[in-house]
């Protein structure tokens, strides 16, 4: 994946172009960006990410994808009283159960709010699970989204029609080569696309960027944030989130340059010595 977005970068600037012109052309310079609101796991997280919710709105996010699955309850609380407190202000992109609930349950809990209003569902199946988003799609008024991390899957959802919309992640599916086949797949079979993350710093983001700006099937709000989650980046200047929209970098290539310093003020090994890894990886299957 990274030897992949290398390669691009240095083609690109080797011609002295950026990396979305090397893929065909921007057809977009920027792209809605949906915030992500991490999962309910206590009562104190409700008010917490509705206080994240305000705060993003003043800086001109408008869109957001919920993360739900776990503590139902918590889920509902706070999507009701994200929608009377903030009214008309917010627009939930999403709501990803990410392959936590088998798809009955996620039909139930999706339908019972259903009157607060979303765009799409995404992941309301156990992972792989195709007759289960295809009983999603059947069942459920919006439409379906699923993560996708290689060609036999994309094959797979559209032998099945069993989505709506493609969540590519230029990381997760190993750099911006496979990202594009799979894009290809999705436009020939007629579904949407957004760009999805594994919330990488700006590097891994202004590759997702260039890719979202050339890819033409990438119609939805899609989800990179990575370097707004974080204290500092690896680069002299980050990536640019104006009025909710992530914007293509300007310069050759990718059109980002490293700074030493901070390259050097983050190496050493990763350590959950300060946090919980509970409340950070959040993907296991719900215990029954």
């Amino acid at each position: 994946m990274r030897v992949d977005i290398a390669f691009w970068d240095l083609a690109a600037k080797q011609l002295g172009v950026r990396v979305c012109d090397l893929l065909g052309g921007a057809v977009r310079e920027s792209v809605p960006i949906a915030y992500p609101i991490f999962r309910q796991q206590s009562e104190e997280d409700v008010e917490r990410n509705l206080a994240m919710v305000e705060r993003r709105l003043g800086e001109g996010f408008e869109f957001f994808r919920v993360y739900v699955g776990r503590r139902l309850d918590l889920d509902e609380r706070f999507l009701r009283t994200a929608r009377e407190r903030f009214g008309d202000r917010i627009r939930i992109k999403s709501l990803d159960f990410s392959n936590l609930l088998d798809a009955k349950s996620a039909c139930n809990f999706a339908e019972r709010v259903a009157d607060v209003g979303f765009d799409l569902v995404e992941a309301p199946a156990p992972n792989h699970d195709v007759r289960g988003l295809v009983y999603a799609r059947g069942r459920l008024p919006v439409p379906i989204s699923e993560h996708v991390y290689g060609f036999r899957w994309a094959l797979d959802l559209v032998a099945a029609d069993a989505v709506d919309v493609f969540n590519v992640s230029v990381i997760a599916i190993g750099g911006i080569t496979p990202a594009r086949r799979i894009f290809a797949i999705a436009e020939a079979a007629g579904k949407s696309c957004l760009v999805g993350t594994t919330q990488e710093l700006s590097i891994g983001t202004a590759a997702a960027a260039h890719v979202a700006m050339a890819m033409v099937p990438v119609t939805e709000p899609s989800d990179p944030v990575g370097p707004l989650l974080y204290t500092r980046d690896v680069v002299t200047d980050p990536v640019r989130y104006i009025g909710g929209r992530l914007h293509v970098p300007s310069g050759p290539g990718l059109g980002m340059t490293l700074d030493p310093e901070l390259v050097e003020a983050s190496a050493g090994p990763l350590t959950w010595a300060s946090t919980s890894a509970a409340a950070v990886v959040d993907r296991q299957q719900v215990a029954r």
